[in-house]
């Protein structure tokens, strides 16, 4: 979208449901798409003329497909084209777990994976299931340009085949003229043909396919000397990368390394990892740049068998969220010329409890009220504009990932209701960027910490609440063929007409009382301080609450 003006509307579609989004806003959103997992696809152009297209995809096969062309572009524009995507693979070797070019007769399949009009229909395996399990010493197909990983340029060997060298010990093969794969062409498919006979060291065939995923996998001969014992990995001869593998080889995450020295099976979620240390783990390593990522190395051993106890596991995330304010937030404030905000938090005590996190928060909002009045007024004399705010978020999303903040925040909200903690987030900003909440809070004498706190839980009761009785309407009527609430409520207006007692205040507190207890055993990972079922529990303390005789009668 870069050459679009900012303010064009480009089509976006979401899981399925598709949207129109100014041009500015799609790199954004698809940062969002990739952080959540969610599928995406945002199309510039005409369909009629010309467009380029990118596909987010997740589910067995997650990838990323970008396409350029249309039914005006003609021959040497679809090469530039393809030079421009080569340029593009290139530059993000370092990072990616495979990669190929190829020609396409429509934009049809873009989201879907690979095509299945090549190698499976001289026999071979289906591209997408190799993509899947298969890529660090195999190959899908024949294409004009793939990106291939050590181990199979390895299992190649002494080919004649020419790599050019790239990040990550990664390898880029063009296997002929781009030209003669193009649909128009007429030599497609005898340069696809050409191309099996190239690569057929480390194509797959369909029958052989489950035999190749329980291989070893081919590495070169310096990574085979480094490795060692299978079942005791040589560090020096480990490689960190920032994403899960299929299979377990040279190149691998944190997680999987740890896996690996505890001889449990592969995995980026390893058993002998605790939740909460591998959750900070996980986000420092997919954070950290390639070469600061090996030094976390040595962690890997010391990673397995690290204590789970429930109480060292709370104070992990403590400790998470006292580095947080004490030491990222005060350098962060003291950058900024906040100096005296800053020491306010390194003076608070330690983090170990509600109390002083609220006190925390509160002081981190006098600190957003300030920046923001400065942000305000700099804005206002200089002409600030949406594309500096850009530029900050941009700079600051790029920044936190290599600091350690991302890890962080995700450990100390670890097990915490992500509908609390977004909640929370926004009510803070709010409070303090915008002037009316800022003056409801003065009039109301009070803090931001108490007031994001309590917005926040009352969202999250509210909609636990809600969910609870959807559930039970369900039920009453899966029995009955009535609806919970609504013969409720008719026995709540029968009442009220006999019991001159009988109030929608005293109902009201009640169901309080019930949500209050909802949002706590939320807050808990479904534990109460009775033992009983939350909703059971949340029903007692709606029964016992002020407005309990009246909910009994109900």
């Amino acid at each position: 979208a870069g050459d679009v003006d900012e303010k064009v509307p480009l089509a976006v579609r979401i899981l399925g449901v598709e949207y129109e989004v100014p041009a500015g806003k799609v790199a954004g959103l698809l940062q969002e798409c990739g952080v959540s997992h969610a599928w995406c696809d945002a199309v510039t152009g005409s369909l009629e003329d010309r467009i380029r297209t990118v596909s987010l995809t997740y589910g067995n096969l997650p990838h990323l497909a970008l396409g350029a062309g249309g039914p005006h572009v003609d021959q040497h524009g679809m090469l530039a084209r393809y030079r421009l995507l080569k340029e593009i693979a290139g530059e993000f070797a370092g990072e990616l777990a495979y990669a190929c070019i190829d020609f396409e007769p429509t934009f049809e399949g873009i989201g879907h994976g690979l095509a299945n009009d090549g190698w499976p229909t001289a026999g071979g395996a289906t591209p997408n299931a190799v993509a899947r399990e298969l890529l660090e010493d195999r190959v899908p197909d024949a294409y004009p340009f793939q990106i291939l990983a050590p181990a199979a340029q390895a299992r190649l060997g002494a080919s004649m085949l020419q790599f050019e060298a790239l990040d990550g010990g990664r390898g880029g093969l063009e296997l002929s003229e781009p030209a003669a794969w193009t649909w128009r062409s007429g030599e497609r498919d005898e340069a696809r043909e050409s191309g099996w006979d190239a690569l057929a060291a480390v194509l797959v065939m369909a029958e052989d396919f489950s035999e190749a995923r329980t291989a070893p996998v081919a590495r070169t001969g310096e990574a085979l000397e480094s490795m060692g014992d299978a079942d005791t990995p040589e560090l020096a001869g480990v490689q960190l990368e920032a994403n899960p593998h299929a299979r377990r080889g040279s190149r691998l995450t944190l997680l999987e390394l740890a896996a690996w020295l505890h001889k449990q099976p592969h995995s980026d979620h390893p058993q002998s990892v605790p939740p909460n240390l591998a959750t900070y783990a996980r986000w420092l390593n997919a954070g950290l740049p390639s070469s600061e990522r090996q030094q976390l190395k040595p962690l890997a051993v010391r990673l397995p068998g690290s204590s789970a106890d429930p109480q060292v596991e709370r104070a992990r995330v403590w400790m998470a969220a006292e580095w947080l304010v004490k030491v990222q937030a005060a350098t962060w404030l003291r950058a900024a010329g906040l100096r005296e905000a800053a020491q306010r938090l390194t003076a608070l005590g330690p983090l170990t409890g509600d109390q002083e996190l609220v006190r925390a928060v509160d002081l981190l909002g006098i600190a957003i009220i300030i920046a923001s009045r400065r942000i305000e007024v700099t804005s206002t004399t200089t002409g600030g504009t949406a594309e500096d705010d850009q530029a900050v978020w941009e700079a600051w999303e790029r920044t936190t990932e290599r600091t350690g903040w991302v890890a962080a925040s995700e450990t100390a909200t670890a097990g915490t209701p992500a509908e609390l903690t977004y909640s929370t987030d926004l009510r803070v900003i709010e409070c303090a960027r915008d002037p009316r909440a800022r003056a409801e809070l003065e009039a109301r004498r009070q803090s931001i910490g108490d007031t994001a706190w309590t917005t926040a839980l009352r969202a999250l009761a509210a909609d636990t609440w809600e969910r609870g009785w959807r559930t039970a309407d369900q039920a009453a009527r899966d029995l009955t063929g009535f609806t919970l609430r609504i013969e409720m409520g008719r026995a709540a207006k029968h009442m009220f007409a006999i019991e001159e007692e009988l109030s929608e205040t005293s109902l009201d507190a009640a169901e309080g009382a019930g949500r209050a207890a909802l949002a706590k055993a939320a807050l808990r990972g479904g534990v109460t301080d009775s033992g009983l079922d939350p909703w059971v529990d949340a029903c007692g303390a709606a029964a016992t609450s002020s407005g309990g005789r009246e909910w009994r009668l109900m």
